[in-house]
């Protein structure tokens, strides 16, 4: 209790009310006899290392999310797994790896926008039997090496269908720009990530892209690989006002 007070000053200075509000929640509420009151100390562990404001903010940011969607989750019926929790309710230590390591995620993480995703697999992580600490990582360690623009072109090829894309390949000598460029560098590494695929009409299996001037958004979807993150990371949530300007770069 005492961690989770500590924790709790700490918080009003670097974070707003939104997380204070969070981090009251793990300190008083009924919850903690689930173990939670565990993971407030955790994050107090981690406050008195020498952390940044920006790294504090983070993690700050990425707890909050993830114990809103948890709380929100439990209040609607959902129960937390059994196979992380012992039977006193208390967390055991692949629970408390997990929670560790999605901190360390957001600690490093510069582009904000990616902290919810890191949120919703830890959240996730909490009531799925089947999302082992080595996939949670896997997914943590993907979604670190994704740029937030690649993760919405992700939520973008879930439905190509829906969204007028480019029909044509790049060709050299034709006006391309350095922007140009990147956005289809970073699309030829979802490829080499195994999240894309690329089905063109005239073929009867999909094309085996080893080369940036092989791609054709309109073609593109999701592997299997690619739409188990889409899932569990929450990237379907993204709206479609935050999509417009990235499918105008693959239009």
């Amino acid at each position: 209790m005492k961690a989770s007070k500590r924790f709790l000053k700490l918080g009003s200075k670097y974070s707003d009310a939104g997380f204070v509000n969070a981090i009251t929640f793990l300190a008083e509420s009924p919850m903690q006899a689930m173990g939670f009151s565990v993971f407030s100390m955790m994050i107090a562990d981690f406050l008195r290392r020498q952390l940044s404001n920006k790294e504090i903010s983070r993690m700050s940011t990425v707890s909050t999310l993830a114990f809103a969607e948890i709380k929100k989750r439990i209040e609607e019926g959902e129960k937390p797994r059994d196979d992380i929790w012992h039977s006193e309710m208390e967390p055991s230590c692949e629970a408390e790896d997990m929670f560790e390591n999605i901190n360390l995620k957001a600690r490093d993480e510069i582009e904000q926008k990616k902290l919810p995703f890191y949120a919703k697999i830890f959240s996730d992580a909490v009531f799925d039997p089947d999302l082992s600490i080595n996939q949670l990582n896997a997914l943590l360690n993907l979604i670190d090496k994704l740029s937030y623009r690649q993760i919405v072109y992700i939520r973008i090829f879930s439905d190509t269908c829906a969204f007028n894309l480019s029909k044509t390949k790049l060709k050299a000598g034709q006006g391309i720009t350095y922007e140009k460029l990147s956005i289809y560098m970073e699309l030829f590494e979802l490829f080499k990530e195994g999240l894309l695929i690329l089905n063109e009409p005239d073929k009867s299996t999909h094309t085996i892209v080893i080369d940036l001037k092989q791609i054709i958004p309109a073609f593109v979807s999701l592997s299997t690989q690619g739409e188990y993150l889409f899932s569990v990371a929450g990237i379907k949530n993204l709206e479609l006002e935050e999509l417009r300007p990235f499918i105008s770069e693959i239009s």
